[in-house]
């Protein structure tokens, strides 16, 4: 039996994805929020309020609540981020001539990024594994 609806959830994109090139301002404060955001989450973890990380990105918490519906939405999105970090990292040392120093600096360049983000832990065992909205980049790194 064919289905009355004209659209499967798999062709219905995200708004972040169909929305036209963000305002200079808006993308400035989507910045701003996510680096907020990423050092409140490696001082503190995971569990505090939006409040705090608008305080610190300096913008009202109805401007992080555009850009991030909820404060799931904005973990993943730095996680996104971290993710992009950890690719052009891993990309970065592929390209060393030597294969045992690529994977030295790797290792290192890893450790060095993650052994005080508190968030990052929290986040891992919290969102990276069940989260579909990073299953691209699971696979990425697991490449």
């Amino acid at each position: 039996m064919r289905s009355p609806f004209r659209h499967s959830l798999r062709l219905i994109a995200t708004r972040e994805e169909t929305s036209p090139a963000l305002r200079a301002d808006a993308a400035r404060n989507r910045r701003r929020v996510l680096a907020a955001a990423a050092a409140v989450f490696a001082e503190r973890g995971l569990d505090l309020s939006t409040a705090e990380i608008a305080r610190r990105a300096e913008v009202g918490e109805a401007t992080l609540f555009r850009r991030f519906p909820t404060k799931d939405a904005l973990i993943v999105a730095v996680m996104q981020d971290q993710f992009d970090q950890v690719i052009a990292t891993a990309e970065a040392c592929l390209q060393e001539p030597d294969p045992w120093h690529g994977l030295e600096r790797f290792l290192t360049e890893m450790v060095a990024a993650r052994a005080s983000d508190i968030g990052a832990l929290e986040g891992v065992k919290d969102h990276c594994i069940t989260s579909p909205e990073l299953d691209w980049h699971r696979r990425r790194v697991m490449e």
